[in-house]
């Protein structure tokens, strides 16, 4: 992973300059976060617990680098092993304005390395690059992006062949007005071996988030309320806004998401989340469908 890393940095230096690695103009931000669900009508899992923790640096709007990690527990049914997960994760991301174009330009490059105690190995040494280029107006009204993502999975001690996963994200984004944001996001996802991905060689799937940002701004007052929705089929998807990999999902059928921030005092933020998720799995060559409930918790202090 050294290479990618370096390319990364090379990137983040070349785009914002050398004078930015010095100044002391940047914002910091520590996040920590929890999760739980559990799963009904699932043959193998009873639920899932998480935890994560990021750091944030951000230089104007021209910057930032994110680094983190988070871990998670999937409690198997009897008969069924639990999985213990642990994952890294590293980004930068670059943005300018041309003189040329009355837009701003945007670069994000993202690294994961997933790795767990899955007995089959199939889930483990997951190790995922990607991209994203993005263009959006300066009064912040329209935003296009496309995303790149390329997944590689250690080998299967039960399937035969190894396992690439590719993936393309275009995305638009609208301001609805002062306080509202639609976003749309496509997930299409090709994979190299059908028999380590429930006989899919391809899925797709519709992502809509709305956001609601209230222009009055005071302590201990609401930040942001959002909902998101999934429609189609996704399949080993990596998610950029959540800096998440789906190495151990199913086949993922549906989903709805609620969340709201709150900010308590000038440097402190709160959000809490629950969702719902259809998934589909294949065993014992039957589907069977079940749903995933869950709660999450993060806490963004910022100096």
């Amino acid at each position: 992973m050294r290479p990618r890393i370096c390319a990364l940095s090379m990137m983040f230096v070349a785009i914002v300059g050398t004078d930015a690695l010095g100044a002391e103009d940047w914002t910091l931000s520590l996040t920590p976060a929890f999760s739980y669900g559990r799963y009904q009508g699932s043959p193998t899992r009873e639920s899932v617990t998480g935890g994560r923790l990021f750091l944030d640096a951000q230089y104007f709007e021209r910057a930032g680098l994110t680094v983190g990690g988070d871990y998670a527990n999937v409690n198997g049914k009897p008969g069924y092993p639990d999985i213990a997960q642990y994952a890294s994760f590293l980004s930068g991301r670059a943005s300018y304005v041309p003189d040329a174009v009355p837009a701003r330009i945007g670069l994000r490059m993202d690294l994961h390395a997933v790795d767990n105690n899955d007995a089959t190995n199939g889930t483990d040494q997951v190790r995922v690059l990607a991209s994203r280029l993005s263009v959006s107006d300066l009064g912040g009204t329209v935003r296009m992006d496309v995303g790149y993502a390329s997944s590689r999975f250690g080998r299967s001690a039960t399937q035969p062949g190894n396992l690439e996963v590719r993936q393309w994200t275009p995305t638009a984004g609208f301001g609805l007005n002062g306080e509202q944001w639609l976003q749309l996001r496509g997930y299409f996802i090709i994979s190299s071996n059908p028999v380590r991905s429930q006989g899919r060689d391809g899925t797709s799937a519709l992502e809509v988030k709305w956001t609601y940002r209230p222009e009055r701004k005071s302590d201990a007052l609401l930040e942001n309320v959002q909902l998101a929705f999934l429609l189609g089929e996704r399949i080993y998807a990596v998610d950029g806004d959540s800096a998440a990999v789906y190495n151990l999902a199913d086949l993922q059928t549906g989903a709805i998401a609620l969340s709201t921030g709150w900010r308590v005092g000038r440097s402190t933020s709160i959000l809490l989340g629950a969702g719902w998720e259809k998934y589909k799995t294949a065993l014992a060559r039957e589907n069977v469908s079940y749903t995933s409930l869950y709660g999450f918790l993060a806490l963004a202090g910022e100096w």
